[in-house]
């Protein structure tokens, strides 16, 4: 239990620092931590409770894992003070019989902060020391080759560690464990075999390319008959806010900010600010937890200078490296320059003004568009309109949030 009470202290360092200003977070990980430090103060009202020695139990575990890739490979796998708050939550918040408070984990941060062998680390804990015989555990995903992703990563810490060698059995569909008769395996929707269905843990990998929640389902009603399931969701911000990970981040951030309240979901998210210039490498680390560590600063501006040189970057480097959730899937002009050339020009302004119109009518239940174009002003201006049938808002056929976009009056509804 030595190095678990290093990384209990390295826990509590990580909350003061968040607190303090020491470490610049983001609005969202600060009400994370927050979180933590009112339901300690209100643990019996809320029925449930802190168990540290669960917690170093967990963190413990990790010392097991090594590093199996790049320069660390071999090493032994250091928890930093954020990763030793994520593990200890999960696993040391019980509520009334013993049993884990927190089914459900969401954690968002931007790549190469270690997302993955954090998320194997996690299922492996589920597998070895959970106390739960016949344990199923998957590492599912949108597709087989990413679903492998996480499972492989946990086959590869197997292997550079003899303890936990000495209990497995390793096959190219499966990690197993003999004594408990405990399973670790990669699910995606090709899996075709899903007969006697169970799951006691899931890691949910890269929910931002998720089209559907089908398998999230699937596996969520499985886990009925299991005392103390855990889906462990892990993800980069995405390039479409109508896929279903973004409404999940939407009422995960609504819960952090007390407005709707779920006690068994633990929810952290690593990202700038709403105001913040994502251009200014001071607010980078907000979205970055492993800036300096996993993440070199050296690289992170290689990759921004890349973006000024070529825009069309511009998005992956958002979503991927500043976790940022932007809704289009290539620039083709910089927000930056756009709100540069919004010259507050009001309609009164346009009356009397040549000016060329674009239509586009639908024929059944498409978009009807209409594009005004007024270039003699001193500032050339251009009026967009929109409007969709009643009928399309209420089929969500595209997989719009069409009500959204009727509310903040960017389109028109017609019979």
């Amino acid at each position: 239990m030595g190095r678990g009470k290093e990384y209990i202290r390295k826990m509590q360092q990580y909350i003061d620092d968040v607190l303090s200003g020491e470490r610049n977070a983001g609005i969202l990980e600060k009400l994370a931590v927050q979180r933590h430090l009112d339901d300690l103060k209100y643990s019996v009202e809320r029925g449930i409770y802190w168990d540290e020695k669960a917690a170093m139990k967990a963190l413990s575990f990790f010392t097991l894992l090594r590093h199996y890739q790049g320069e660390w490979a071999g090493k032994e796998l250091i928890l930093e003070g954020w990763q030793c708050f994520i593990v200890a939550s999960l696993f040391g918040w019980k509520k009334v019989g013993g049993v884990r408070r927190f089914n459900t984990a969401y954690v968002e941060v931007s790549r190469k902060n270690g997302k993955t062998l954090l998320a194997a680390g996690i299922g492996l804990y589920l597998l070895y020391l959970d106390d739960e015989q016949g344990a199923q555990i998957y590492s599912a995903a949108v597709d087989k080759d990413q679903a492998k992703v996480c499972w492989e990563a946990a086959v590869a810490m197997i292997e550079q560690s003899a303890p936990l060698m000495k209990r497995t059995m390793l096959s190219k569909k499966a990690i197993a464990v003999e004594s408990s008769r405990s399973t670790f395996k990669p699910l995606s929707k090709d899996t075709k075999n899903k007969d006697g269905f169970n799951p006691h843990g899931a890691i949910i990998d890269e929910l931002h390319k998720w089209t559907t929640l089908e398998i999230y389902d699937v596996i969520r009603s499985g886990m009925g008959a299991r005392r103390q399931p855990l889906i462990f969701i892990i993800t980069t911000a995405g390039l479409n806010l109508s896929l279903p990970c973004y409404g999940v981040r939407k009422v995960n951030t609504e819960i952090l900010k007390g407005d709707k309240i779920q006690l068994d979901r633990f929810i952290m998210i690593f990202s700038m600010d709403e105001g913040d210039d994502w251009k200014d490498s001071s607010k980078w680390g907000k979205a970055i937890p492993n800036l300096g560590v996993s993440v070199k600063p050296e690289f992170m501006q290689s990759e921004f200078t890349a973006v000024l040189n070529d825009p069309s970057k511009e998005l992956e480097f958002k979503t991927k490296n500043l976790n940022l959730w932007v809704d289009a899937p290539t620039v083709w002009i910089p927000d930056d320059v756009i709100q540069a050339n919004n010259f507050g020009t009001k309609d009164e302004d346009l009356k009397g003004k040549e000016c060329y119109a674009g239509l586009d009518l639908a024929s059944t239940d498409d978009i009807t568009a209409l594009a005004l174009f007024f270039p003699m002003l001193e500032h050339p201006v251009l009026r967009l309109f929109f409007w969709v049938p009643e009928a399309k808002v209420k089929q969500k056929a595209d997989r719009v949030d069409y009500r959204l976009w009727v509310q903040q009056g960017f389109i028109t509804v017609t019979e």
